[in-house]
């Protein structure tokens, strides 16, 4: 079953209309993602990484993001940079589910 891909730019402020979005996708995937153990059923959110911030302002900005949306099946995906890896780094003490895209699936 394919999962739409929700790309949700977060720049100063969190658009609620956009969270809503993608919580109603993750709603609707909810079954699949108990079903397979968390496996399957995942919401991808592309977050746009903007240069002029530094790796702690764009981990605290995903951390607001996944705040916002509250689902467990959220992901949200960074494309590769030097900056995202510097938040996946950080990520991994969390309960935030987060990867590194290439820029080719941006």
């Amino acid at each position: 079953m394919a999962i739409p891909e929700h790309v949700v730019s977060m720049r100063v402020q969190i658009d609620p209309g956009k969270v809503a979005a993608v919580q109603r996708a993750c709603d609707k995937n909810a079954w699949l993602y108990a079903e397979s153990g968390g496996k399957d059923g995942i919401v991808p959110v592309i977050y746009k990484v903007s240069r002029r911030h530094t790796s702690e302002e764009i981990f605290a900005r995903i951390v607001r993001l996944w705040h916002a949306i509250d689902r467990p099946n959220v992901q949200i995906q960074l494309v590769a940079s030097e900056l995202a890896q510097g938040v996946l780094r950080r990520t991994k003490n969390t309960a935030i589910r987060m990867r590194i895209i290439d820029r080719a699936a941006e």
